[in-house]
């Protein structure tokens, strides 16, 4: 079956978390307070969001997914462009997860 891009949006919006980290996003876009607490939670369900993609096995990009500079790259331009997403990239680590523009688990400590 395949599916229109207008469906899947619309799916999309029957999930409580997509729907709050849209609308937390955006909110954070207007305005520019460095501390905002919104940021923490924008990553929180990030990383919630991640942690069920990787349960249900859906993290895996394949050869595209290997190669580390074009998102390398997305990363640092977001950072550049939006100093909170340093603060939201410290947060998705505490998480567990190493980058939010590929799921990446952050390396567990040799131990």
């Amino acid at each position: 079956m395949i599916r229109s891009h207008g469906f899947i949006q619309h799916a999309q919006l029957d999930n409580p978390e997509l729907v709050r980290f849209y609308l937390l996003g955006s909110e954070l876009l207007e305005t520019d307070a460095a501390d905002d607490p919104r940021v923490a939670e924008l990553a929180d369900i990030m990383a919630g969001m991640l942690d069920q993609a990787a349960a249900a096995g859906q993290t895996d990009f394949g050869a595209a997914g290997r190669d580390d500079l074009p998102f390398d790259l997305l990363d640092m331009l977001a950072v550049e462009s939006e100093p909170r997403i340093g603060r939201f990239l410290e947060r998705l680590r505490e998480r567990g997860w190493a980058r939010w523009t590929r799921p990446e688990r952050w390396p567990e400590p040799p131990g």
